[in-house]
């Protein structure tokens, strides 16, 4: 695994990455709280990248809650992003991860709002309490991988089609690491050792 200091800096040929990310501020402590697995480093929100210095990601908004914002957005101090990889992407998965990602993007706003319920059901326990068509962070993560698993090895997706359709950010972290032959944690990026833009 690579310490990173800038993500900025990472090169296209080696996207797309599935980045979970950790920061400190109250929402971020309140999910991290509910969501905790004793002995894994906490993660409260999961995103992609698939171009250089950018993520796309779910954010908590109506209009236009899923975008394309800068990588620097996140470099903020207490902030941790580790950046995943798939162990056997080839040319046809990436394209196809790729369109799924930017069919999203492209979509009306209506389609892209946040699943605010899923947050309520996730908060409370009840994972299968969601807005049908709606989306949060690591629900939009799962959407993409699954669109694209087709072409990856059997193997690979048998993990990606076995991940529950309602899972939070840190359960996601505890499947990757649980699968090194499926997933590849390229590297950490933390604000403590890393630059830190805003």
């Amino acid at each position: 695994m690579t310490e990173i200091n800038d993500p900025r800096l990472l090169l296209q040929f080696q996207e797309p990455f599935i980045v979970l990310c950790n920061q400190n501020d109250l929402i971020a402590k309140a999910i991290d709280w509910r969501t905790d697995i004793k002995g894994i480093k906490p993660f409260d929100h999961a995103m992609l990248s698939i171009n250089t210095g950018k993520f796309a990601c779910q954010s908590m908004g109506i209009f236009n809650a899923y975008k394309e914002i800068p990588m620097s957005d996140y470099m903020t101090k207490g902030t941790t992003l580790g950046f995943v990889q798939l162990v056997n992407s080839s040319p046809d998965f990436i394209s196809a991860f790729n369109k799924s990602v930017q069919k999203r993007l492209t979509s009306p706003w209506w389609v892209t709002q946040y699943d605010y319920l899923g947050i309520f059901g996730q908060a409370i326990g009840v994972p299968w309490i969601h807005t049908p068509g709606l989306e949060y962070c690591s629900v939009d993560v799962l959407r993409h991988l699954v669109n694209a698993c087709p072409y990856l090895p059997k193997s690979d997706q048998l993990v990606i089609n076995a991940i529950p359709r309602e899972i939070n950010p840190e359960a996601l972290w505890q499947i990757i690491l649980d699968n090194p032959k499926t997933f590849f944690v390229y590297g950490i990026y933390d604000s403590a050792t890393g630059v830190v833009v805003s």
